[in-house]
């Protein structure tokens, strides 16, 4: 602030000599050429910070691990952004400085090598404004690439999201998606419909507790609503293709759980569904806990059913890990300053 405040008092007092004291040409020019020394210091500075922070981006690609990267591409785009700022601050000074010049070059009584001096500040003040229009535009470029670079930072392989949950990180591309490690524990089943009922959070060291079963479809929903809402970030029951992704990294229940896509081994099923006015729900049962007797780890259940060996799953999108490993590092650059 005092860098920005002090030329500016400066040419105010400038300015203020100009009209009241018309006899002082020779210490105009000095007082001139003080101020054109400062703009010279901090064009050094702010092409040296420049500089500095090209070769950082540069050296992006050799800094080992996704998250030091992603760190790194926050640092330097607020870097450019404050560089951008106070070159922008600077122009503005320049700008009145010479205009200052413009309006000393119609004093008949200073001396040639006064004029030459002016003279000089004003060219010199000129090709400071443009290298600087050039850094500005190169920033421009860089902060667009920053950003594109660090949308293609690889997720986060997991996370603990704000009410404990540990999400793992689970197919590939369009694919991807994050999915709850165990199903949700009662512990966590409360709490979260507390904070739905009177607003109380949750808290994330939340105690041991075996998963909450006898939840028919419906609630298991409204929990998803209601974590949704506390978390600001979606979550919902997983759909039968993530159930497959859970499957083939290993990652099953040793309960039922259940899943949004609709029951439909095949036609007749859904036309016998059609005719009684009845919609089922596939409940993946891999260690077959609610009948022993089933062929398949999938089965149908009535969305009203509710066994204790029944709980749910959640996922959250891609994002969701991005956004909170974006935070987390922010919060860590402002923890620094």
């Amino acid at each position: 602030m005092r860098r920005v405040l002090l030329p500016v008092f400066m040419f105010l007092a400038l300015q203020q000599l100009f009209f009241a004291q018309v006899g002082s040409d020779a210490n105009n020019v000095m007082k001139v050429a003080d101020l054109f020394k400062y703009e010279q210091e901090a064009h050094k500075s702010n092409a040296k910070e420049y500089e500095k922070n090209l070769s950082g981006l540069r050296s992006l690609r050799q800094i080992p691990g996704d998250e030091a990267q992603a760190r790194e591409c926050l640092r330097l785009g607020k870097n450019f952004r404050r560089l951008d700022n106070a070159i922008q601050n600077a122009r503005g000074r320049q700008i009145e400085l010479i205009g200052l010049i413009n309006l000393m070059g119609d004093n008949r009584n200073l001396l040639p090598q006064e004029v030459t001096y002016i003279n000089h500040y004003r060219q010199k003040l000129k090709e400071v404004g443009l290298e600087q229009d050039t850094m500005q535009e190169v920033l421009k470029k860089q902060l667009r690439e920053l950003q594109r670079y660090l949308a293609n930072i690889p997720p986060p392989p997991s996370f603990i999201n704000n009410s404990g949950l540990t999400m793992l990180l689970l197919g590939r591309g369009d694919q991807a998606f994050y999915i709850s490690e165990t199903p949700v524990s009662e512990a966590l089943y409360q709490a979260i419909s507390a904070f739905q009922q009177n607003g109380q959070t949750p808290d994330n060291r939340l105690a041991n507790s075996p998963h909450q079963g006898n939840i028919n479809i419906d609630q298991a929903e409204e929990f998803c609503r209601s974590l949704s809402k506390f978390e600001g970030y979606p979550y919902s029951l997983p759909e039968r293709k993530e159930l497959a992704w859970a499957e083939r990294r290993k990652l099953i229940p040793n309960i039922a759980v259940w899943c949004r896509s609709k029951w439909s081994p095949d036609w007749e099923e859904l036309e016998a569904q059609k005719r009684f006015g009845i919609n089922l729900f596939t409940v993946w049962d891999p260690h077959r806990t609610l009948n022993a007797a089933q062929d398949s780890g999938l089965t149908g259940e009535l969305k009203n059913a509710a066994y204790a060996q029944l709980g749910f799953l959640v996922i959250t999108p891609v994002r969701t890990g991005q956004q909170l490993r974006l935070q987390r590092l922010q919060a860590e650059l402002l923890e620094t300053e």
